[in-house]
């Protein structure tokens, strides 16, 4: 049997795991692997300081379990020295039939990384009856929440989804009404929120910010009282995977210096079609950064809605099927503060909007280039007017010559009008794609032209022999630049095996079909308009099983051998068939390599 086979894990407590290895044939020891914590949680509350928690220290919850609401506070660590919040040995569910689903107070300079097991994707995954699914408040700042999963349910009347917002980022003014009279009173700093799965969330994905930059009155504080937001510094979202959330895909406010958000995925935003929360990416009052290569994708209010200050550039984005504008930009209002900057938009891919490709209302200048605008049933430009160059507007989705739209892939093709025909701009030097834009001529949108090649190869891509009676296992190498492909067909000796989908490529040949003697095998990658492209072949040599020839002699017949020295080895013993001695010498072993290990629980910190 291959060792593979045989590895397995156990977890019997929340400090390590048993990694299962051969050690003879048809034995198995278990050591135990450490998971490098410093402290274990395993109920909701958390409070840093009656736990002791240090600068540093490695907070682990014990994965494969399920948990009700997570109340943490007081978890303090250093810009240097961070505190590791992780799940060990699987995922860990929070699972909250309350308000919320993990809440922080009072904490910084800490790390949510739902990393801790390589076999589960998304380490943490939280859901909540209401409210926050995750919240951030009371004065927490400077963390990272990355590889956590977030999902509400379906309500029983089958109307929408249970929760609130997935990610909540910003204190409440209400919770210090006195301080926050004061503007600029306090400020959080050094956020990220990277590679998350947010889906299914009755609001916003991510909620980034309080808003109300010109203070208002909050229903929390006394009478008469007008509070102020904080602001954001070095905000940072990306890498985001966000699908089906009932407002705003990603949601931000007074995030007002160093705002960075980019690569994520937003689709189907907006599912309750709420006017003042329905956008896909929506950039609210006094924030300025970067927004770029994000997807933006089917929803039902504008692609991208933007509040913003001025100094602040979008460049790379893809919105299609927006239900409104492809971009709707208003700093006009007196609700929304502004100061003297430039708007400026290059390189964005707006297809299939409900109304205007671009609606823009702000006294500061704009700058308009290099975007392609597809198929949208209002006006091009509505409002004010931005400096344009480089643009190109097409009715109808056919004239862009996108590879294959209807399947989401709007990259060029090499005969499409964007190709060259744009305005060059050393500063934007790469697309969507993190493909470099080197070439003389600009492409127009948020895709630079690149060839396009599909192939699957077979893996192992070598001929093989094996012996009857034995399995085989089979997989492809996929490259698919057309988002062509859609199933994978194994053929063996001319006869097909079987047609298996690209979520899931990976084939066991079951022996009945690998008689002895040379077998063929290649395989065929379906694409969406019922062609196919084929792999190189594979032969595959089944030689005969051994016989069982019985028991087999010494080469002198004799039942014992010398030894180097002229002693004699009992042969059972040498086999390990008898005697005891080299099993307490094994069992020494074990012994070194998991109670050493099991002793270090007494240095361990364990909640109060």
């Amino acid at each position: 049997m291959k060792l593979q086979k045989l590895i397995g894990t156990i977890t019997p407590s929340p400090f390590f795991s048993l990694l299962c290895i051969p050690l003879l044939v048809g034995s198995l020891s278990c050591f135990a692997q450490d998971c490098a914590c410093t402290h274990t949680i395993e109920s909701g509350a958390v409070d840093g300081e009656q736990l002791g928690v240090s600068p540093g220290d490695v907070l682990c919850v014990p994965g494969n379990t399920t948990y009700g609401a997570f109340r943490w506070q007081n978890i303090v660590g250093t810009a240097e020295n961070p505190i590791i919040v992780k799940n060990c040995n699987g995922q860990v569910v929070i699972d909250s039939p309350g308000s919320y689903g993990w809440k922080w107070l009072r904490s910084k300079h800490f790390k949510i990384l739902g990393n801790g097991d390589a076999d589960v994707q998304y380490g943490f995954k939280v859901s909540t009856a209401k409210s926050f699914f995750v919240t951030m408040e009371s004065f927490t700042t400077s963390f990272e929440i990355a590889h956590m999963e977030i999902v509400g349910k379906e309500k029983e009347d089958g109307h929408g989804y249970t929760g609130f917002a997935g990610i909540g980022i910003k204190t409440s003014p209400y919770q210090d009404c006195d301080l926050f009279q004061q503007k600029d009173a306090w400020t959080m700093e050094d956020v990220s929120i990277h590679d998350n799965y947010i889906h299914k969330t009755g609001g916003e994905g991510v909620y980034a910010g309080h808003g109300f930059h010109q203070g208002r009155q909050e229903p929390n504080c006394p009478d008469g009282v007008i509070t102020y937001a904080h602001a954001i510094h070095n905000l940072h979202v990306y890498n985001n995977k966000i699908e089906n959330v009932g407002f705003d895909g990603i949601q931000i406010k007074n995030a007002t210096v160093n705002t960075r958000v980019h690569d994520n995925t937003i689709v189907n935003y907006g599912v309750f079609d709420h006017e003042a929360h329905n956008e896909g990416l929506l950039i609210g009052e006094s924030t300025e950064g970067v927004f770029y290569n994000n997807k933006i994708i089917s929803g039902t209010g504008h692609g991208m809605q933007i509040n913003a200050y001025g100094n602040s550039h979008f460049y790379n984005n893809l919105v299609v099927d927006a239900g409104n504008d492809g971009v709707y930009l208003n700093n006009q209002s007196a609700a929304f503060e502004n100061k003297s900057g430039v708007f400026e938009f290059h390189h964005n891919t707006l297809v299939n909007m409900g109304a205007n490709a671009f609606t823009a209302f702000t006294p500061q200048s704009i700058i308009f280039q290099n975007n392609l605008l597809v198929n949208f049933a209002g006006e091009q430009f509505r409002g004010s007017s931005p400096v344009s160059e480089g643009n190109i507007t097409l009715a109808e989705i056919s004239e862009a010559r996108f590879v294959n739209a209807a399947h989401g892939n709007y990259s060029l093709l090499a005969d499409s009008v964007a190709v060259d025909a744009g305005v060059q701009n050393p500063a934007i030097s790469f697309d969507i794609n993190n493909k470099a834009r080197t070439d003389s001529a600009a492409d127009v949108g948020a895709y630079e032209y690149s060839p396009y090649t599909a192939t699957v190869s077979l893996i192992p891509a070598s001929d093989l022999s094996i012996t009857e009676g034995e399995s085989l296992t089979i997989d492809v190498s996929l490259v698919d630049d057309a988002d062509e492909l859609e199933s994978v067909r194994y053929v063996l000796n001319g006869e097909q095996l079987a047609t298996v989908q690209l979520e899931q490529t990976r084939y066991v040949i079951d022996a009945a079909h690998l008689q002895t003697g040379e077998h063929s095998l290649h395989a065929q990658a379906n694409t969406v308009d019922g062609d196919f492209i084929q792999s190189s072949s594979i032969q595959i040599m089944v030689n005969p099983a051994a016989q069982d020839g019985g028991q087999q002699d010494t080469p002198d017949g004799d039942e014992q051998q010398d030894t180097p020295d002229g002693g004699e080895i009992d042969k059972a013993k040498a086999s390990g068939g008898g005697g005891s001695t080299g099993f307490v010498f094994l069992l020494l072993v074990l012994l070194a390599g998991i109670i050493r290990p099991l002793a270090k629980p007494t240095a361990q910190k364990k909640p109060h």
